[in-house]
């Protein structure tokens, strides 16, 4: 399901048509999946997580009918009155309407975001000792300077951001992407962001990621961590 907010007719019928497309180029297909896309009208600053965020994936848990989040909550209301019921959903996916303001930019995110639906619904295990990992070793106490891993370091945003590079690359071209990328360098909000998209325009699109493998041998590089 697939909900684009605009008061803009024909930029509804683009942003819709583009995420069609995106979704077209999963294989398998991803309508199994059950998974609901919301590209907003405004950037909804409870779903910010961080400045340079774009987007979000919310695996929805087999109890949320009874713990549905706000996020959750946010989401199931934008996309549908009277809202449906989470359990209609494996996954929820939330774009900011800043994201969607080029051709590019929006593609790689939901993209990124759709690949995390799979690895949600295909490589469970892998997907919540990922995110275990993320809980374990970026613990942000009240107080104390911490220095986190960044997201890209990560097996499960290192396949996410592979498969986007290579859905933008098959939809446009990889010079196209190459300065969308470069130009996205020069605008970013913070180091981090910068690290991240030089770390994306630097991976290989066609590069083959055993994500089971990986996530393996992350985890054996932090015994004393975990």
């Amino acid at each position: 399901m697939i909900r684009v907010i605009s008061e803009d007719p024909e930029q509804q019928r683009l942003r819709e048509s583009s995420a069609r497309d995106v979704l077209n180029h999963f294989v398998p297909p991803l309508e199994e999946n059950r998974v609901g896309i919301l590209l907003d009208d405004h950037d909804e600053q409870e779903l910010k997580a961080g400045p340079a965020n774009k987007g979000q994936h919310l695996g929805v848990p087999p109890e949320c009918e009874s713990k549905t989040n706000e996020a959750v909550s946010y989401i199931l209301r934008r996309m549908s009155d009277p809202p449906r019921l989470c359990s209609a959903f494996d996954s929820l996916i939330y774009l900011h309407e800043s994201t969607c303001r080029d051709e590019i930019g929006p593609v790689i995110t939901l993209a990124h975001e759709l690949q995390h639906a799979v690895q949600c619904k295909h490589s469970r295990q892998m997907y919540l000792a990922g995110h275990a990992m993320k809980t374990l070793l970026n613990p942000i106490p009240k107080g104390l300077e911490a220095t986190p891993i960044p997201d890209h370091h990560f097996p499960l945003e290192i396949e996410a951001r592979i498969v986007s590079k290579r859905i933008a690359q098959q939809m446009f071209d990889a010079g196209s992407c190459t300065r969308f990328l470069n130009s996205s360098i020069s605008k970013a909000v913070d180091l981090d962001e910068i690290e991240d998209l030089t770390f994306i325009s630097e991976i290989g699109a066609s590069n083959p990621y055993d994500l089971r493998t990986a996530t393996s041998e992350f985890f054996r590089e932090q015994p004393q961590k975990i």
